[in-house]
């Protein structure tokens, strides 16, 4: 079986390539294409289809796999309908969603049904949840479908780079189908899976190498994160059953991290969790000053190292392993801390050369009662200082004349505490005149940064409006304002 799955590997390597140079084809001729945004990098329309093409890939290896193995077929053929069900249901989902575009509740009612056939029609995965419902009660269910449907979309969020998603994707997969090649328990099954998944991302992933000549999309992160989920509930638990699933969480670090720092972010904004913003950590690694390739391999290093670490713990003593697991998640945390201390320091200085800037010295004709609308404008600063083809201060000059031509004389426009504020005369409205004027700004907003190619969103750029008393105090550089009692 063993030699029958390294030819069937190497083979798929061979059937790869000229499915993939097919689907670059028929993408271009029927334009499945991803077209260039505002908030987009790439400046020429790629094809999308990325994931139609590893999927079915994968099928075909797989089908063959069958037709040498049919005992095992037979063996496991429950699974296997399951499965290809499920990532057949996910990559014309995705198609959909990239050509068409989706609401994220259908995306994810279909996910939840998926995960729920998961847990009843695969053998594997159901026996493991019965194990851990002995130890842990009922909840182990509800919990592995969060796994199922978290996991598949966190794959979906970080596919924002080139090489990224389906580097990180090629790793995961043979770090799952290694451990459970190395545990006594072999799980078979999920070997066989990923060890055939690999070589056809690998071809896909010498065509998404920065420069990219294609993207995965939708159709193709939905179904790997699917897979990639489903197979991490398979791998048997070794020596102690914590361990496992501690390891299984170290290995898809990554993507765990900054899916939950994209919710907490979104959350605590009062933005919708499902819009994107430029605030993934590969963007904000990028702002600092690293090209795409950089990016790439530097979250590519950090995924192999906890790959790594989360394969050698299931065969160290509990209290080793546990050692271990903490010396990894604090070089997470250390890593993120480094960029977000980094990024800081940037903003900061960008807004005070912006403060000492004699174009932008603060109106002094503003009295009393005023409304006042924020724009925070830290990642629009950032994204125009490294996409736009002038400097930033001439990007945030254009802002500000934009700005004037929707305000009165006597309105003011000032840059506080890493805000943009809109000063306007008198107590206005909340439900006429600023929710007008509002849906104004964001029209002229959305059309600057198209006009000026900035790879940002509406979303980005927090818009709050406040009824204040401005107070003037003695460093008209630093103006502050508060809220009316």
């Amino acid at each position: 079986m063993w030699k029958t799955l390294a030819e069937i590997a190497f083979g798929t390597v061979l059937v790869g390539i000229p499915i993939q140079l097919l689907n670059l084809k028929l993408a271009r001729r029927f334009q499945w294409v991803d077209i260039p945004s505002a908030r987009k990098r790439h400046r020429e329309s790629v094809p999308i289809t990325g994931g139609v093409a590893v999927i079915s890939t994968w099928a075909i290896s797989v089908g063959g796999f069958c037709l040498l193995n049919p005992a095992w077929a037979s063996e496991n053929q429950q699974a296997l309908i399951t499965l290809a069900v499920g990532c057949g249901v996910l990559v014309i989902l995705g198609l959909v969603d990239d050509l068409r575009g989706l609401s994220p509740g259908w995306k994810l009612a279909v996910e939840f049904l998926l995960a729920v056939g998961v847990l009843t029609q695969i053998p594997e995965v159901t026996e493991i949840c019965s194990i851990w419902s002995h130890k842990i009660g009922l909840i182990v269910w509800p919990l592995a479908i969060i796994w199922i449907v978290g996991i598949t979309n966190t794959i979906n969020l970080i596919d924002g780079l080139d090489g990224l998603a389906g580097g990180t994707s090629l790793l995961v997969l043979t770090g799952i189908g290694f451990l459970c090649l190395l545990v006594k328990t072999q799980a078979i099954l999920p070997i066989v899976l990923t060890g055939l998944l690999v070589p056809s991302v690998a071809v896909f992933l010498a065509l998404n190498w920065s420069p990219a000549r294609i993207f995965l999309g939708d159709n193709g992160s939905l179904p790997l994160g699917f897979v990639i989920s489903v197979t991490s509930l398979m791998c048997r638990p070794h020596m102690n059953s914590w361990i496992m699933i501690a390891s299984m969480v170290l290995m898809l670090g990554y993507p765990i991290v900054d899916t939950g720092l994209a919710v907490f972010r979104r959350y605590s904004k009062g933005q919708p969790l499902f819009k994107a913003d430029r605030y993934h950590l590969h963007y904000r690694i990028q702002r600092l000053g690293l090209t795409t390739r950089q990016t790439a391999l530097l979250l590519l290093s950090l995924s192999l190292y906890l790959q790594f670490t989360g394969i050698c713990v299931n065969f160290l003593q509990p209290w080793q392993a546990g050692l271990v697991i903490a010396i990894s998640m604090g070089s997470v945390i250390s890593l993120l801390q480094l960029v977000f201390s980094i990024e800081q320091r940037r903003v900061v200085r960008l807004f005070h050369q912006l403060q000492n800037d004699p174009e932008y010295k603060n109106s002094e004709n503003v009295a009393s009662t005023r409304t006042v609308i924020h724009l925070e404008i830290g990642v629009l600063l950032e994204t125009a200082s490294e996409d736009s083809a002038l400097p930033y201060l001439q990007v945030m000059r254009a802002l500000e004349l934009l700005l004037k031509t929707m305000i009165r004389r006597e309105d003011a426009i000032i840059l506080n505490d890493q805000k943009l504020s809109i000063i306007l005369e008198g107590k206005l409205s909340p439900h006429g005149e600023v929710s007008a004027l509002v849906t104004r700004l964001k029209a002229k907003l959305e059309a600057f940064l198209t006009l000026y190619g900035i790879q940002g969103s509406l979303a980005s750029i927090p818009i709050k409006v406040e009824q204040l008393v401005y107070v003037k105090p003695q460093d008209t550089s630093n103006p502050r304002v508060k809220k009316v009692a």
